[in-house]
């Protein structure tokens, strides 16, 4: 049975739940609070759980603070003001990004990947409109998936490669860059980090980081052993663990060597310091630059480019930045048929950041712009994402 939140005598429950959320906001001064799960709540009372809470949470402190929902049905309701019959949610987190991107990245396909084709046209419509999965059919989930997203802003979208679900949930707890080539990782990243919607890093994926991220308990001896048990039968949906004697290779998450393996070593931001080096001045440029600081879907446009680049071409009045991530072989992108609205009588693209440079761990492959009768186009390497600036 679902937890009492809308029956008889659930406000003993309701106000424990929002309590608890305003003790961690008041007592311990904390910048926000990340709710697990939020899709699984059932609430039929006039003001949602949600609602109720937030508004609590902010009636508690002066400062501002974030909240965030973990809503896997792809509800904008969840983001709208109470005033317009939402909750009042800062931002929910929107995984189609994610899936998408591992289905292309690395051919996952099983479980709830199946829902996901793993084509760029996809991965722009998730950038362009912070869902995939609009009301859609789901296979995964048996029936329509989503609401239609209209004027939401792009911070009220978190997007992510990786984390602690879609990392520990893995039998090995492989991580993204574990299962991609380096320089591949390193375009997406470049991707992740300047779209508009409010990007979510996993501890380590900043610098590549070689420990796993596996499921790891400490619970007592018999619940414990409900919970490997568990934990080992909830992989017997995946071709690899259809054996039952498959499933004693999946690590056991009482084990403490579970635990310990599973710890960063973080003298990799030394070994690993081209793809560190690299997500710091992608997270400057996120902040100090006028067009990648400015959350707007309203000015932005993400473009397929064939089946293995994608251009994110985002302005601010004047200013206009292209990002072009190129996951194949080297090509060259016509930039004028882009974007007719936005790019036409553009010639002064200047480059300020490719994930071939050297600082980067890059090869120095340069990119090349051309501009010969009338047609203004560059040629990018392969597997290379080129930043360009123009005003």
């Amino acid at each position: 049975e679902a937890v009492n939140y809308d029956g008889s005598e659930s406000r003993f429950v309701r106000d424990f739940a929002i309590d608890n959320a305003v003790h961690w906001i008041r007592d311990y001064h904390l910048d926000g609070l990340r709710l697990d799960a939020t899709d699984t709540i059932r609430d039929d009372s006039d003001m949602n759980l949600l609602a109720e809470l937030q508004s609590a949470v902010r009636d508690a402190t002066e400062r501002d603070v974030v909240i965030i929902a973990e809503e896997a049905h792809n509800q904008v309701r969840t983001v709208h003001p109470e005033a317009d019959g939402g909750y009042g949610i800062d931002a929910v987190w929107a995984d189609d990004f994610h899936h998408e991107m591992r289905v292309f990245l690395s051919n996952a396909w099983e479980n709830y990947y199946s829902d996901y084709a793993g084509t760029l046209t996809n991965v722009a419509t998730a950038l362009n409109e912070g869902f995939i999965f609009q009301g859609q059919h789901s296979d995964h989930w048996k029936g329509p998936r989503g609401s239609r997203v209209t004027d939401e802003p792009a911070s009220a979208f978190v997007i992510a490669l990786q984390n602690h679900d879609q990392v520990g949930n893995r039998p090995f707890g492989e991580r993204l860059h574990h299962q991609v080539n380096a320089e591949r990782y390193a375009v997406a990243s470049t991707l992740l980090l300047l779209a508009p919607e409010t990007p979510l890093l996993f501890m380590g994926q900043e610098f590549m980081a070689s420990t796993p991220f596996l499921y790891f308990t400490d619970h007592n001896e018999d619940l414990g052993r409900l919970v490997t048990d568990g934990r080992r039968r909830e992989f017997g949906g995946f071709r690899a663990f259809e054996a039952p004697e498959s499933h004693s290779l999946i690590p056991d998450p009482q084990a403490e060597s579970t635990y310990l393996s599973s710890r960063l070593n973080l003298s990799e931001r030394d070994r690993h310091s081209g793809t560190y080096a690299l997500y710091r001045r992608l997270l400057e440029i996120r902040h100090n630059d006028p067009v990648f600081a400015d959350p707007s879907r309203i000015s932005c446009r993400a473009t397929p480019v064939g089946a293995n680049a994608i251009a994110l071409h985002r302005w601010n009045r004047g200013d206009h930045r292209m990002v072009l991530a190129n996951f194949g072989s080297e090509l060259i992108v016509n930039l004028d048929r882009l974007d007719d609205r936005e790019l036409v009588n553009f010639r002064n693209w200047t480059e300020i950041l490719s994930t071939q440079s050297a600082e980067f761990g890059g090869q120095e492959l340069p990119c090349t712009l051309n501009s010969e009768r009338a047609v203004f186009s560059i040629h990018i390497p392969a597997r290379t994402a080129v930043v360009l600036s123009s005003s």
